[in-house]
This record gives C-alpha cells, structure tokens and sequence, in this order.
C-alpha cells in the first residue's frame, strides 16, 4: 500500500470481527503457550513495536514462566522495527531484543545472524508478524503462527477474503 486514507484506516477498527478459524487458531495459540518455556516474536513495522510491547506484558502476565524474544530487522528497511526502535518504546524492559542481522524486509533463515537462527530454530511458539515475514518464511517446514493484514490480490486470493482483512493464521 502506497498511501493509507484515515477513514478506511478507522473502518478496520469498526469491523473487527473473530472469525471461527481465528478463534480455533487463537485457542491453540494459546494452549501451546501454556506449554511453553520460550516464545519468539518476529517484529513487522515500527510503528506496531508499541503495540508488540504490550502484547509481549499481556503474555508475561498470562504465561509468566515463558522467556520471551523479539526479533527486529538488522538496520533500516521500509517501515520495519530495528533494535533501536525497541530499545525506544522499552521492549528491552520485558523482552530479549535480537536483531536478524541484515536490513532485508522479511524473514530469510540464509541471511539470519547465527543468534537469530538459534533463537528460530529452538523457539517453542514462534508468532510472525507482517506480510513480509509470512511470505519469507511461509512453507518451510516450522511451526508458526503467523499475523498479517491482506494488502494485496496476492493475498487476497491466496486466503479467499477482502482486500485489509486481517489474517491469524498457524502453520504446522
């Protein structure tokens, strides 16, 4: 999306609608949390970081025996979060903040610091967020939970549903 228009922006929030495979894929989100001793975030855009941060306290409260770690790009890519802007908003007060080593939008495993690799490789629950992250590490193999919001007829028709739909989705 090039631009976004602020009453359409508005409208996501007015329809907001759980679905049922959202609501079978959030309970398993949750069951494989409880299970879990370590959680991975893989961050999307800067602007999200705030909210990320408040996801990962809401976790902490509900689960707070899970050690969490949040991924962010290795330097400046689009609109995507570094470590620099999560040191910002304090993510490094509730999480491990790891950087993936390179400023590639997206998640590629070939380009990933050995520390990044480690941390996807090892993560109980891994949750992905952004279009980006899904379309570099979608079909690999990994259990994940993946977030995204349907921008493009890629997607769209990908998922059978309209254009700024929201997406939870897990991959086993």
């Amino acid at each position: 999306m090039t631009q976004v228009d602020s009453d359409i922006f508005l409208e996501l929030f007015s329809k907001v609608q759980i679905s049922e495979s959202d609501e079978i894929t959030y309970q398993s989100f949750l069951d494989q949390c409880s299970k879990a001793e370590t959680f991975l975030l893989l961050a999307d855009n800067c602007g999200e970081i705030v909210l990320d941060k408040l996801l990962v306290e809401q976790l902490k409260e509900r689960f707070p025996e899970l050690k969490v770690a949040v991924m962010v790009r290795g330097g400046e890519v689009l609109n995507d979060a570094t470590k620099e802007d999560a040191v910002y908003v304090g993510m490094d007060q509730v999480a491990e903040v790891v950087s993936n080593g390179k400023p590639v939008p997206g998640t590629v495993y070939e380009l990933l610091s050995e520390e990044a690799k480690e941390l996807l490789d090892h993560a109980d629950v891994i949750l992905s967020k952004g279009q980006g992250n899904y379309e570099s590490l979608s079909n690999q193999g990994r259990h994940i939970f993946f977030t995204f919001l349907c921008k493009c007829d890629q997607f769209t028709e990908r998922f059978g549903v309209p254009e700024l739909t929201g997406m939870f989705v897990e991959e086993c």
